[in-house]
């Protein structure tokens, strides 16, 4: 069985899931220890501005708009993650109809034929970069 999964894969396939890899990975590294450090990055960024925003929000006697933006940017949050779990429970139901899929993905004019293992691993790709999604939002 461990054959099937290896010879199913063409050469642009191995080449497609490598560069999402890379990108994948690669984005994290140069975020955290790319130029200027994670102080310079978007991160240290982001952290400097909500540090300088709690020492104005203690300065100031009416709080009522950093409140508001706090519930704002909470409800975003929310959104977000609701919507991830959405997309999961859709490519779960998609790979409990396998088949459905793989035959309406074959009339398509532009798409070639692959196998069902290949399907079922680029969607299980696909699940897991949106359980990733979800856990940073909801951590966020």
């Amino acid at each position: 069985m461990q054959g099937v999964w290896l010879t199913a894969f063409t050469a642009v396939d191995w080449l497609a899931l490598t560069w999402f890899l890379v990108c994948w990975f690669g984005y994290g590294w140069v975020v955290e220890h790319g130029p200027g450090g994670s102080m310079r990055g978007l991160l240290g960024a982001s952290h400097w501005f909500r540090e300088e925003w709690g020492r104005q929000m203690l300065r100031r006697e009416v709080r009522v708009a950093d409140a508001a933006l706090i519930g704002n940017l909470m409800q975003n949050v929310s959104f977000y993650a609701n919507t991830t779990i959405y997309v999961i429970a859709g490519l779960l139901a998609l790979l409990g109809t396998m088949d459905k899929l793989i035959d309406a993905a074959s009339d398509l004019p532009f798409a070639r034929h692959v196998s069902r293992e290949v399907w079922e691993v680029k969607l299980i790709l696909l699940l897991l970069v949106f359980v990733v999604a979800y856990f940073k939002f909801t951590w966020a």
